[in-house]
């Protein structure tokens, strides 16, 4: 059996646990933009 098919588990981990980081960066720095926004709104 090669590596690759016993170790899939932990790959799907460590797949997941890169997505679930990239998706809260990501919506950080979404609410950051939404927030400029509103400043550049009200300030005008």
């Amino acid at each position: 059996m090669p590596p690759q098919v016993t170790n899939y588990p932990g790959t799907i981990l460590c797949i997941r646990r890169i997505y679930i980081k990239w998706n809260f960066v990501n919506w950080q720095i979404n609410l950051l933009g939404y927030y400029v926004l509103l400043m550049i709104r009200f300030n005008n």
